[in-house]
């Protein structure tokens, strides 16, 4: 989980070979890698970075640089429900939002969303996430079966959760 942001001269390394980082902008990442100048989303990168160990990053100067934050994801796929709150715990001392966290199809997940609904109630979990699902008719099965197709807004109910988590 320790990553820092990413600067001109920095390597990507791949099974396919190394790339050097000769440009970066907002939102994606310039680099030259067998010859030609590729260009990457930074979210991606830190996607094969973070979760599936297909890249690593090997650090130019490491004199004023800053830890990487935002766009990071954690897996808890593989990891026991007793050491989950310890993973998320870490993971949200360490990153800002917007960041992700990957669930699967569990209890846990039922659980997350219950207790939203405990705290926030129906209408105001309507408000702030307008959703079809949250305004008419609304229960924890439904809300589940969209919320799984539907990465957006999977995306804000999943911060929301977060911020709920911080103030606990």
């Amino acid at each position: 989980m320790n990553g820092y942001v990413l600067r001109k001269g920095d390597l990507l390394t791949a099974r396919d070979g190394v790339g050097l980082i000769t440009k970066t902008t907002k939102n994606y990442i310039y680099y030259l890698f067998k010859g030609s100048v590729c260009r990457s989303k930074k979210k991606t990168i830190w996607e094969y970075h973070d979760i599936k160990n297909r890249v690593d990053i090997k650090y130019g100067s490491m004199s004023r640089r800053k830890k990487q934050r935002k766009m990071r994801t954690l897996d808890l796929h593989g990891v026991k429900h007793n050491d989950a709150d310890e993973e998320i715990r870490k993971f949200l001392n360490f990153v800002e939002l917007p960041c992700s966290i990957i669930t699967g199809k569990s209890d846990e997940m039922k659980k997350i969303a219950s207790s939203i609904v405990k705290e926030y109630g129906w209408d105001e979990l309507g408000d702030f996430v307008n959703i079809r699902c949250f305004n008419y008719d609304p229960s924890i099965k439904s809300s589940l079966k969209f919320l799984r197709r539907t990465p957006w807004a999977r995306k804000k109910v999943e911060g929301l959760y977060l911020e709920l988590l911080k103030e606990n």
